[in-house]
Order: structure tokens, then sequence, then C-alpha cells
């Protein structure tokens, strides 16, 4: 009988009010990815460095941002080996990866080559009309997403439409680029791999609330931003009325309907958590088939950490794409349920400096204290060396 993989466990609890009450105070998204990241490497007592720009460090990383006015690009060191981020992607991954990856096109090839489970799809390069339509004709029956195929963040994706308004969807496009793919029903995931394991992952119902029987669909969409206000990752992920509104009057609905008790009303396509879409974890539950894809896919292209989006038909997985620089920040506090702690961070960081013997690295339970960490980010341009005097976690 095979045994279940062994889950790294964290050396924070995500639901400790003082770590999230130090995460809310960061309230741009990229400054949670980085707080995490510096989190676990000053708890390994690696030293951080933050950098205004490549020029500063004296590097030149060509997948990184030369500049930024938020502070993506920083250096750990353990005195010895030093390597540099931006954000959750270490130099470990190479441009030429980087490449590969945001190339949706190419990297469904290499799936393809490679027996990485994914939708069947075909490109639209602005002179292959009749191509398209016989990629359409063979999956009768299906509708499809029409994606940019080096678009990101679900910029410019158009979901659930069948073939004859592809066609003419096509028509607008121009020249550009554009992956047609057909649309696989089932529930997405995120999974994280770092060095051929998944040490996270969330699935994403979409966009929604449940009716109580009392309030309309106006007021549980009120209910339930409400808390997200205050929610370490979810401060900026409110649900927007107005697209809720016209998501709904384009099937006949109002906001001012009252559904019934345990009804739920999806109020989008999109499962972004920035639009306001749900995620809780499920590393613990998760289907062996959706972890082996993920890890397949990482290992297709060369990717050493990054995360996987999966969809899940109820037998098989299908990967979607991949994401080399990607949020982490929901595997600590997903919006449902309790998260897994920083253990993605914590496994980027313990990948880039193992022990020397292989054992498990000592981490210390203290918090950065958010204040000085945001302070350090001002800093740009300068090299802003972390001793920060520590909050320590209770107990």
């Amino acid at each position: 009988m095979n045994m279940p993989p062994m889950r790294p466990r964290s050396a924070v609890d995500s639901t400790d009010p003082i770590l999230r009450a130090q995460a809310v105070k960061l309230a741009v998204a990229s400054r949670k990815c980085g707080y995490l990241m510096v989190l676990a490497a000053w708890q390994r007592g690696l030293t951080v460095e933050f950098f205004g720009s490549q020029a500063d460090a004296r590097v030149n990383i060509k997948n990184m941002p030369a500049q930024s006015a938020e502070p993506a690009l920083f250096s750990i060191t353990d005195g010895r080996n030093r390597h540099f981020f931006c954000l959750s992607m270490g130099d470990a991954t190479t441009p030429e990866i980087g490449d590969l990856a945001r190339n949706k096109d190419v990297t469904k090839r290499r799936f393809m080559q490679a027996g990485v489970r994914t939708p069947r799809a075909a490109l639209w390069t602005g002179h292959n009309l009749s191509e398209i339509v016989s990629f359409a004709a063979q999956i009768p029956g299906r509708t499809f997403v029409v994606k940019p195929s080096g678009g990101s963040l679900r910029e410019g994706v158009q979901m659930g439409l069948p073939a004859a308004q592809v066609i003419q969807r096509l028509s607008n496009i121009g020249a550009t680029p554009t992956l047609i793919e057909e649309q696989i029903v089932g529930l997405e995931y995120r999974a994280y791999v770092v060095d051929g394991r998944v040490v996270a992952a969330g699935a994403k119902p979409g966009i929604s609330v449940t009716g109580n029987g009392r309030e309309s669909i106006a007021q549980l969409i009120q209910r339930k931003n409400a808390p997200r206000l205050i929610d370490p990752v979810l401060q900026s992920c409110i649900i927007d009325l107005a697209a809720a509104v016209q998501h709904l009057a384009e099937r006949g609905q109002t906001a001012a309907r009252v559904p019934a008790l345990g009804e739920r009303v999806v109020l989008s396509e999109s499962n972004n958590l920035a639009d306001g879409a749900d995620v809780y974890s499920v590393i613990d539950t998760l289907d062996p088939d959706i972890e082996q894809m993920a890890i397949a896919a990482c290992a297709a292209i060369g990717l050493p950490n990054g995360g996987v989006d999966i969809i899940f038909d109820g037998k098989q997985a299908y990967v979607l794409e991949l994401n080399v620089r990607a949020a982490i920040g929901s595997h600590s506090f997903p919006s449902v349920g309790p998260g897994v702690g920083n253990v993605v961070a914590e496994a980027i960081v313990d990948w880039y400096f193992p022990t020397p013997d292989g054992t498990p690295p000592l981490r210390h339970t203290a918090v950065l204290d958010s204040t000085e960490v945001a302070a350090a980010f001002k800093k740009l341009g300068v090299k802003t060396r972390f001793r920060i005097p520590p909050i320590q976690v209770p107990g």
C-alpha cells in the first residue's frame, strides 16, 4: 500500500493573532509575499537585504525587475552563499525557464511531450483561421477558453465560449498570439511545488455567496466583504458589487433577490483571489493525481519552485499553467479555514540553503515586526540589512 507523502510542518501558526496582525499592516499583496519570505529566512538566522534596483544590488538577472517602486528584489545569505529573489521566485529560476512558463503555447507542448495532462489547445497567430475552425470541430459540444499566449493574472481571458463565438472573438484580436483551449469543467486548484514536492495546495471554488433565506444577494456580498477588510491577504480582494450585478443581469437575475437557505449564488466566472474568490487549504486531502500532475508540470520545464494551476474534473487533473512568481500568502491565510503556516516560504528558503548534513534546520518561533519591515521597505536604493527586534509569539 502506498503511504501518503510526509508533509512539511511550519514553524509558525497562521491562526496566531500576532502574526495575522503583523501581516495585516502590510496592505500591498507583494509586501505580504516578501514578508513571508523574509520571515522564513530570518527564523533560520539568515541575513536579508532589500534593493531598490538591480544596479544597487550589482547584479543583472534578466527575469527580475531592473527596479521597482515596491521592494520586490532582495537577497538572502548564510555568510557563505547568497541568492537573489523577486518575491517567491529565486535566481535558480533562470530567464529561460521564466520565458518557457510565460509562453503558454510552448509550455503546453512541453507538457504533452512529458506526458503531463493538459486541456487540448490551438494557437491563433492571425493567419490560421482554418486551423482553429478544424481544431474546434474536433471537439464537438465543448466550450472554449480564449487567452493571450503570454498573459498573466487572467488578463484578457474569456471563458465558456462556443466555437462560433471563438471565431467571432478572433476577428477582434488581430494577430496577437492567442491560445484557444478546450474548457474542462471541474474545481480549480493551486498547488505549490518546491524541489519536486507539493508543499501546499488550495482549492479555488470561485466567487459566490450562500443564501440564508433572509438577506438579498447585495447584502450577502456586503456581509462577505466585511471580514476581508481586516484579513491579512484578502483586504484588497473584495467582491466587486458592480461586476457581480452585471454578471447576474446577464443571467436574468438581480442583486435584490433573496436566495434560499443554503443556495449558492455564483457571482463571476473568475476564480482569482484578487477578484474576491474563495480559497481553502486542501494539502491533507489532495487527490494523488493533482499532486502527480503538479510535480510533473514543474519538472517538464525545470522549474525548481512555483505555483501550478490545475483543474480536476472529479476523475483526472489537467494542468492549466505555471506561475514562476506565484503569490504565497493565500496558502498561509486562506479565505476559508486555517492555513499551513509559512510552509511555502520555509520550503523555498530551505531548498536554497540546505543544512550541511541534511537534517531539518532549526528555527525560532518569533515573528518580525512588520512596522520595522515596512520601514526597511522604504529605503529603496539602499541595502537594508535586517536586524529587526522580533515580536515573540506567546507560548
